[in-house]
């Protein structure tokens, strides 16, 4: 089991009269596979609740992950971060 589902699961089990909780638990303790678990400052190593968000499907994952890459190439755009030597950074 990886941990981030598992510390999901045992959050929303906790909360079933939550509408995110019926819809991606099964018998209201199991993560649903097609449920994603996402780290929401982007460290895969913290797996704090409050770093954690739960997506019904891959498809909406995908759409967070896209609205990501879209800011960030605003903040390109703007010259607030630039891409200098194989990595981001902001720009001074």
């Amino acid at each position: 089991m990886i941990e981030h589902r598992y510390i999901m699961e045992k959050y929303l089990s906790k909360h079933p009269e939550w509408g995110i909780s019926r819809r991606c638990l099964i018998d209201g303790k199991y993560l649903k596979s097609e449920c994603e678990v996402h780290h929401i400052n982007l460290d895969y190593q913290d797996n704090r609740i409050e770093n954690l968000w739960v997506f019904e499907t891959n498809e909406a994952h995908q759409e967070a992950r896209r609205s990501l890459y879209a800011l960030v190439e605003t903040l390109l755009n703007r010259r607030i971060i630039k891409f200098e030597g194989g990595f981001y950074r902001l720009e001074n």
